[in-house]
């Protein structure tokens, strides 16, 4: 790889991470869409659909092939 990609790609690398954090900082600065849950106090009604939304999402599926061999 020439020095000169090297370089391009190390930069484009950087620049992500730093407009990366950028947002990351002014999302948290901004306070909005945040819950914060202290210890001991019961979970929020819109997070339990939120928790049961993505645990049928990775629900285990049958699978659609035996796994057995077939017998003579």
């Amino acid at each position: 790889m020439p020095i000169w990609l090297r370089k391009f790609t190390a930069q484009q690398i950087s620049n992500y991470n730093h407009q990366d954090q950028d947002k990351i900082k002014s999302a948290q600065s901004s306070g909005k869409n945040q819950t914060s849950i202290k210890p001991g106090e019961a979970v929020p009604e819109h997070m339990k659909k939120v928790f049961q939304s993505e645990a049928k999402k990775h629900k285990k599926r049958k699978p659609s092939y035996t796994t057995q061999r077939a017998k003579k």
